[in-house]
């Protein structure tokens, strides 16, 4: 594995840590709860700008392989 592969690699294990920091958080909570913080325009603008930046990161991620084909 190249050095790039690995960065890569390492960028794909950081992003799903936070899918699934974020998916256990949230089933942590009731479901009257969960309805309630999706209701809130607040939470529901940083919950947007957090999963754009992690498609961002992806996006970048799968450019990276692209350019090693």
């Amino acid at each position: 594995m190249t050095a790039e592969q690995e960065e890569a690699l390492k960028g794909l294990i950081g992003a799903r840590s936070e899918l699934v920091y974020v998916r256990n958080a949230l089933h942590a909570l009731p479901q009257t709860e969960r309805l309630k913080l999706f209701k809130r325009a607040d939470f529901m603008e940083r919950w947007l700008q957090g999963i754009n930046t992690l498609i961002e990161e992806l996006s970048r991620i799968r450019d990276k392989f692209l350019d090693m084909l």
